[in-house]
């Protein structure tokens, strides 16, 4: 029960700080950078960002609402479509004062992808879409952009 305990404060002070960091570094910086999809049959539309940590990359969404996030982490390496494993994707959920609701990770379902549709190096973006579904209780949530385009970010 620690050892759990502990596992859930170390994520959430992970995505609490890695993505509001994220966040303000680039809150703004393409007004381009979007992203529209239904999430838990919510419609959600806001911001994308293709961020290259030291070992893998992240797609972050951060809807227009601030509160909630999810992270997509894959193996980028331009064009294609890309497995959504089992704990690949990561939604979070917070209320307006920052308390954590919630972490929900994707279920392992074999059609849950991220399709990369367009890479364009030159400009730094790639566009594309995604679909994934998380299991919260007994319910599974299904999750579905039909679209986003996401500038690069580069962790210094």
């Amino acid at each position: 029960m620690k050892l759990l305990i502990l596992f859930f404060s170390f994520l959430f002070l992970f995505f609490s700080d890695v993505n509001g960091q994220i966040y303000h570094q680039l809150a703004g910086r393409n007004s381009d950078s979007n992203f529209n999809a239904v999430i838990d049959n919510e419609n959600w539309i806001g911001e994308c960002y293709l961020c290259f940590l030291e070992d893998k990359e992240c797609i972050y969404f951060y809807p227009n609402d601030k509160y909630h996030h999810l992270a997509i982490f894959l193996n980028f390496d331009g064009v294609g479509e890309y497995v959504i494993d089992d704990s690949t994707a990561a939604l979070v959920k917070k209320s307006g004062n920052d308390l954590l609701n919630g972490i929900y990770y994707s279920n392992g379902n074999t059609e849950n992808k991220i399709v990369i549709t367009n890479y364009d190096m030159k400009n730094e973006f790639v566009e594309g879409y995604f679909q994934f579904s998380y299991n919260y209780n007994s319910k599974v949530v299904n999750c579905k952009s039909s679209y986003f385009k996401a500038y690069f970010f580069r962790n210094k």
